[in-house]
């Protein structure tokens, strides 16, 4: 997916664990869809699996304390900074 097809929001989160005797660092950031028919592509190096989820859905999906953490913060940035609620 191209940034073309993605508005960029000001929400950005580092995470860091462990991985095969480094520290994986990641950083993530928050973006609106702008073209809803647009192709995700993932690098299977990188991406286990993808799908579109709501916030209930992604919380039971992810395996990880910290991604859940960072989903929830996300939800709340959303609902006061983006949807205004």
């Amino acid at each position: 997916m191209t940034k073309v097809c993605l508005k960029e929001i000001d929400f950005t989160r580092r995470l860091q664990y462990p991985l095969k005797g480094y520290t994986k660092v990641v950083d993530l950031w928050l973006a609106e869809l702008i073209d809803k028919n647009a192709q995700v592509k993932i690098d299977p190096s990188e991406v286990e699996a993808f799908e579109w989820a709501k916030l209930e859905s992604a919380l039971k999906l992810s395996g990880y304390e910290s991604t859940r953490t960072l989903l929830s913060e996300a939800d709340q940035y959303i609902k006061a900074n983006v949807l205004g609620h």
